[in-house]
């Protein structure tokens, strides 16, 4: 192993100690179902990872909702079941990060946050592939 590999290990071995992962706020998630002790800085770390992940979240969700209302899908009722969805999972967003920027640090904040995200990202998804199955719908009715 040359000198810039064994560099390059070892920075990448020190950037993942101080990165905290979806796995690892997946893992803390087991730790608190196995009713297992929870080091505060680990559900510190995990909530850190909510926090600073539930902006680009949300911005992926009002994206999916501005395509959804520039193809008229608000319109068509399954899809507008999924948007209502999408707009419920920024809410529920937003009430993690106030609570966090609350001084929030527990396990039911964790949970809830960490259900918001992953309740977000599918909804994100789905708007959009109600909107394009509105338009598909629309495309074929014609």
């Amino acid at each position: 192993m040359s000198f810039q590999d064994s560099l390059a290990s070892f920075e990448s071995n020190v950037e993942s100690f101080f990165v905290t992962t979806e796995h690892d706020v997946q893992a803390v998630i087991a730790k608190i179902q196995q009713d297992a002790a929870i080091a505060q800085s680990a559900l510190d770390s995990a909530l850190k990872w909510i926090a600073a992940n539930q902006p680009t979240i949300v911005a992926d969700i009002e994206s999916a909702l501005s395509f959804a209302a520039a193809v008229g899908a608000t319109s068509n009722p399954e899809a507008a079941i999924v948007i209502k969805g999408a707009q419920a999972a920024v809410v529920a967003l937003n009430a993690v990060a106030s609570a966090q920027g609350g001084g929030a640090s527990d396990v039911a904040t964790l949970l809830a946050g960490y259900q918001a995200i992953q309740q977000a990202q599918a909804a994100a998804a789905q708007t959009k592939v109600a909107a394009t199955g509105a338009v598909a719908a629309s495309v074929t009715a014609k």
